[in-house]
């Protein structure tokens, strides 16, 4: 579901509902989900933590809400999933297997620091370095090139004021769709929701 709002309260609000909801198994956030296409970023690897240099490298990044990985049935398998306090400090990562395996030459990714150096957004890019702090599964993306499927996950609140996504994990989908808008219109009747789908893995 593609879905903007312009005050902070609502979204809250919204998946304080949408959890409670019968039938509701998980509710994430994104600024992208795993079936859209994706904008890859350039990265840099600190090499003081004794990675070998390699030059740059590209990647997906997602910025993603609590939740987001068990939403999509993955789980982290090295490491830890984010913590309450990274989605207020936003300086680290979680990465997938691909790019452990295509980035990093298959070493652990664990305590292994990263920086965006540029992209297709530019303003994302900068100086700070992140720290990945786990590792899930590969999901979602099924690309020709086995490389391109590497993937950085980024903490992130839901987006206010600007189109995000919403990933709800339910038991019936097509029946849930138009008690999804009732309860949208409920929360706040500003709430937009646009291309309401179901998404297959």
């Amino acid at each position: 579901v593609t879905f903007r709002a312009r005050e902070r309260q609502s979204v809250d609000e919204l998946e304080r509902r949408l959890a409670a909801e019968p039938g509701i198994e998980r509710v994430a956030f994104a600024d992208r989900l795993p079936v859209e296409d994706q904008f890859k970023y350039t990265i840099e690897v600190d090499t003081t933590t004794g990675v070998p240099a390699t030059g740059l490298r590209r990647s997906t990044l997602v910025h993603v809400s609590r939740g987001f990985f068990s939403t999509f049935g993955t789980s982290v398998v090295a490491g830890r999933d984010f913590a309450p306090l990274d989605f207020e400090t936003g300086h680290v990562m979680i990465v997938n297997e691909s790019f452990a395996r295509y980035v990093l030459g298959g070493r652990n990714p664990i305590g292994q620091r990263i920086r965006i150096v540029g992209g297709e957004v530019e303003s994302v890019a900068g100086k700070d370095w992140y720290e990945i702090v786990g590792m899930v599964r590969d999901f979602g993306w099924q690309l020709p090139e086995p490389q391109e499927q590497s993937a950085m996950y980024r903490p992130s609140l839901p987006l206010v004021g600007r189109a995000g996504q919403l990933a709800v994990r339910v038991r019936d989908p097509d029946a849930f769709a138009t008690r999804l808008r009732t309860i949208a219109a409920d929360v706040d009747p500003t709430i937009q929701l646009t291309n309401v789908q179901r998404l297959t893995k």
